[in-house]
């Protein structure tokens, strides 16, 4: 074959390789399903009750899909139950509380709604945001304000309530509202014998949209035994305690741990000196000492981006690593998993598909170079081919890492996206 032609040839097909490879690679995102977990809880019965959505968004039915969902999983990993559309219309559930009436509060994220369902997956209370009018509530929040400018999903970005007793007759529940840097709480008793949110229902709140010195995009607030509430600061990269009566902030890690995007925070039942906190962009479970200002426990593992972490007793740890759809059970004195769901659509696969994409390419290289060397009798390897045989190696080397290790390239891949989207 004529040599030039060849190289032209050649150079041809490594681009097509090239091409092919990047395409499949950002292709498989829009085109290939992944699901992530959220909340997750250890139900009294044993079994698991865990929140899920679809990465890849299937606007065609307005972003509802079955796949996000509320599954309740038992020890063997069967799903017995699932709470989605079409009688339960999801569109990224991010929190699941299982009533002492049976009834399921969840919290329906960028359908900025808080449903209650039924054991028979009927609806039976909704409570929409975007239906309350916080001038009422403070005179200061505007018509141009953020609270009361509903528009398309996730204008809110609700994602956790909890509830309390007050006293026999009256339960409340706090809301976590990122979007809004705020936290709310209403009587649910009474809001709950009604068809649409009532501001009056709404006794007490904290924080204010784009005051960032009180609360900048938190997740997951919790009331305190004493009344008093804990919340994942999640921007200010700290865990505060506010004062329910006082509003002040009266805990916070900020200056004694080091975070970043923290996003769930739970008291130690048995020990309030311990918080444990879901470091989620430094991929870790931390439990610290308020008193002593140590950390007293770390958990990494493979965590990619760990959303929740609760204490089962006082051995046991329950962990939702969200963005790679895992949720187990750790030993805490051991670090082993005594029990783990782990979906089979993932975003490591993702990842793992990637690392074949990247395999293509230097194995052309090497083809071409071995079809040069030996059908076309040059007999030995050219020394200007060697540093990209040397390459093409090493390159194979870090996708088969990639292969069998894919949390290394999700960990890397939830920090870039998290800095580009936030």
């Amino acid at each position: 074959m004529n040599l030039k032609r060849y190289e032209i040839i050649k150079i041809a097909i490594l681009t097509c390789v090239v091409l092919f490879s990047i395409s499949m690679a950002l292709g498989s995102l829009f085109f290939v399903r992944f699901v992530i977990f959220n909340d997750a809880d250890l139900l009294p019965n044993g079994n698991l009750m865990i929140c899920q959505y679809e990465l890849v968004r299937e606007e065609s039915q307005g972003g509802i899909r079955s796949s996000d969902a509320v599954l309740i999983v038992d020890p063997a990993g069967n799903i017995v139950r699932q709470i989605s559309a079409p009688s339960v219309p999801l569109d990224q559930p991010h929190e699941a509380y299982l009533k002492q009436d049976g009834n399921i509060l969840i919290v329906n994220c960028r359908n900025d709604t808080i449903l209650e369902v039924d054991p028979g997956n009927e609806i039976v209370w909704k409570y929409d945001l975007r239906l309350l009018n916080w001038t009422k509530v403070n005179s200061t929040f505007g018509p141009n304000n953020i609270v009361n400018k509903p528009s398309g999903n996730d204008w809110s970005h609700v994602n956790d309530i909890d509830l309390r007793v007050i006293n026999a007759t009256t339960q409340v529940m706090l809301v976590t509202v990122r979007n809004f840097d705020m936290l709310y709480e209403i009587n649910y008793t009474s809001a709950r014998q009604k068809s649409t949110p009532d501001e009056s229902d709404i006794t007490w709140y904290f924080g204010f949209p784009n005051n960032y010195t009180l609360l900048n995009h938190e997740h997951n607030a919790d009331y305190l035994p004493d009344g008093n509430i804990i919340v994942a600061d999640s921007e200010n990269h700290r865990v505060i305690e506010i004062n329910y009566t006082s509003r002040q902030i009266t805990w916070s890690t900020e200056g004694q741990l080091d975070l970043f995007w923290a996003r769930d925070a739970n008291l130690c039942p048995w020990n309030h000196d311990l918080v444990l906190i879901s470091d989620s962009l430094h991929h870790r479970i931390v439990e610290f000492n308020k008193s002593s200002g140590m950390i007293t426990w770390e958990y990494y593992g493979n965590l990619v981006q760990p959303y929740v972490a609760l204490y089962i007793n006082e051995t046991t740890i329950l962990i939702s690593d969200g963005d790679n759809g895992r949720v187990f059970l750790l030993n805490r004195e051991t670090n082993e998993i005594t029990r783990e769901y782990d979906t089979p659509i993932g975003i490591t696969q993702y990842a793992r598909l990637l690392s074949i994409m990247i395999l293509i390419i230097p194995l052309a290289d090497l083809s071409l170079k071995g079809y040069e060397t030996i059908i076309l009798k040059k007999k030995i390897i050219k020394r200007e081919f060697w540093p990209s045989i040397i390459v093409s190696i090493g390159v194979i080397g870090f996708a088969l890492y990639i292969l069998i290790f894919p949390e290394w390239l999700l960990k890397l891949l939830v920090v870039v996206i998290n800095a580009l989207i936030r």
